[in-house]
């Protein structure tokens, strides 16, 4: 399992989210997550975006974060996915 898929999925069991869930959050089709978690396909630049916020929205209700908290936080999980992308690639 790919760096980037190990790292969603963990995310994804960890808060108890399934592909539906997922789908309907964040408009990220459920056939594109699972061709993420089985590194059939990389994300793009924009479903990059709509992951890290969409964990980094979730955490700023459950922890009840400032906005600019959760920014920091968005920008803490763009970074953490771009990161194991680059090294997901770099192998290839």
């Amino acid at each position: 399992m790919s760096e980037f898929a190990h790292w969603l999925k963990h995310q994804l069991e960890q808060r108890k989210i399934s592909y539906r869930q997922f789908e309907a959050d964040t408009n990220i089709p459920r056939s594109n997550l699972s061709r993420y978690l089985t590194k059939q396909r990389v994300p793009t630049v924009t479903s990059c975006n709509l992951i890290a916020e969409y964990f980094a929205r979730l955490d700023a209700k459950q922890e009840k974060l400032t906005n600019t908290q959760q920014h920091n936080r968005f920008t803490v999980y763009l970074l953490h996915i771009n990161a194991t992308i680059m090294i997901d690639t770099k192998g290839q």
